[in-house]
This record gives structure tokens, sequence and C-alpha cells, in this order.
């Protein structure tokens, strides 16, 4: 088969795996990632979120955090590392498949897409200034300003946290 009709197909395999549960899509080319964190200030009172609504949050939804305030996700730039490893394991999307959804929500008069910040460092001093903010990061780029939250009870640290 010839390589562009590979690379839709792969990408639909992995969001169908995705959805039933399956292992997390991620990209062909990328290589093994480190564990990323969903990290929030350290007085916010969120100290876990599901798969399921960190999702539906990055996809534009809404979503409220314990003391019932909306939560506000900022994510890094379209071709960080970071970026395409939290989409394909979080959202289960490519960059291609994120355009589309998006165009659509637009056209759709919907809500449009996270604010993208410069760096990853960026995006951790806005969260940790920030109340209701949160952001994904490397565990080992983390500042004692910010704290992880638990992503289906389990801490990037633990055996099968799935956001790499």
């Amino acid at each position: 088969m010839c390589a562009t009709f590979m690379k839709p197909l792969l990408g639909l395999v992995g969001l169908a795996a995705y959805l039933l549960g399956g292992t997390p899509f991620h990209p062909a080319n990328a290589e093994p990632q480190v564990p990323l964190a969903i990290v929030v200030s350290k007085n916010s009172p969120l100290t876990n979120i599901t798969l399921y609504e960190l999702k539906h949050l990055y996809l534009g939804e809404f979503v409220t955090g314990p003391d019932g305030k909306r939560l506000i996700p900022l994510n890094q730039t379209v071709s960080s590392r970071d970026r395409l490893s939290f989409d394909a394991a979080v959202l289960g999307m490519s960059t291609e498949q994120q355009a589309s959804y998006w165009i659509d929500r637009r056209i759709r008069g919907m809500s449009g897409s996270p604010r993208a910040v410069d760096s990853g460092d960026l995006a951790q001093r806005v969260v940790a200034h920030l109340d209701g903010t949160l952001t994904y990061l490397p565990i080992s780029a983390l500042r004692p300003d910010v704290k992880i939250v638990r992503v289906d009870g389990k801490l990037p640290t633990d055996p099968g946290y799935r956001i790499r």
C-alpha cells in the first residue's frame, strides 16, 4: 500500500483502539516517551481527573474542578514533542485529525481549541499563578510551584499510567 494511504489508516486504527480501551495511539515514528504529568497550581483543589474528563477538556468541552469552577487547559505548540505525545495518548488524534476537528467545531459555532503557549516552562509558570489552569509536562521538568494531578487515580510513576 502507498504511504499516503497508510498514515490515515494507522491513525484510524489507533483511534479505534484508544476508544475501545486498547493501547493508546502513538505516531509510528515516535520514540518511547517519558511520562507526562498533569499539573495544576499548588493551591488547586484538583487532585484527580479521569482520562475521559481530560480528553473532553482538551477537546473544548466544559469540565469543572471539585470547587465547581471551570478548568482551563493549556497546550504546548503543535510541533512540540510533548504535545504530540499528549495528543496521541489522551486524544488519540494526529495533528491533521485535530485540525479537521477544530475546523468543524469553528464552522458549527462551537468553542475553539485550548490556548497554546510557546514552551513547557511558560505553561508551568502560567499554571502556577493562574487558578483553574492545567497543563502537561515531563516529570523531569516540574518545579515546586505546581502539583501533580492523578489521572484515573494514578501518578506518572505508577504502573499503567497511560500519558506518555
